[in-house]
């Protein structure tokens, strides 16, 4: 039963993955024209302000894979995101047959969007989605996923800033012992 395909993977009969239109690709036709020049609005002010990239996939069906998190990773390689040097990519993908929604980043993404944070965004639009509400669900998981990188890279920024003043507060410190041991012992060889 599995061997036709085993030999369809190996001829590379891959399903054919849909070509990346722009920022927002609807192909269920589930967005108005106002919806989607909203939503690729978005992804341009995040990009410019997140130095990452963002791109929407809502698909009919999953034909061709097994599961959601099988094509998300298929359609993130097809349209080469996060392919250039030090690149940050998202993906939002709407499985809209399947009722599924699946976030895929890369890997230089992962310390300022964890796991934890992904379901949770995913359960703060997925109400949203279950009310056919698919452009303000969408809006409001690229705003969830700028809040988060943004947190991230503040703590950073924050964290790494007062471990360096700790470091010099600390040589200090240790400077200003030592000079008052030398000054008590000369003292002390001076009695």
């Amino acid at each position: 039963v599995l061997l036709p395909c085993l030999a369809s993977a190996e001829e590379g009969d891959m399903p054919k993955m849909p070509n990346k239109a722009g920022s927002v690709n609807d192909y269920a036709m589930i967005l108005s024209k106002d919806q989607g020049e909203m939503l690729e609005k978005r992804t341009a002010e995040l990009e410019k302000k997140d130095y990452c990239s963002f791109a929407v996939a809502i698909i009919p069906e999953i034909k061709g894979f097994e599961n959601v998190e099988e094509y998300s990773a298929a359609l993130f390689t097809a349209w080469k995101l996060g392919e250039k040097k030090n690149s940050r990519a998202v993906l939002i993908l709407l499985a809209m047959k399947e009722h599924r929604i699946r976030i895929e980043i890369t890997d230089n993404l992962h310390d300022r969007l964890t796991q934890t944070d992904i379901k949770t965004i995913i359960g703060k639009v997925a109400p949203y989605l279950k009310n056919s509400n698919f452009a303000q669900g969408i809006y409001e998981g690229l705003s969830e996923i700028d809040k988060k990188i943004e947190v991230q890279m503040a703590e950073k920024d924050n964290g790494s800033g007062s471990s360096d003043w700790y470091a010099v507060w600390a040589v200090v410190a240790l400077l200003a012992v030592i000079s008052i041991v030398m000054v008590l012992r000369q003292r002390k060889d001076d009695v």
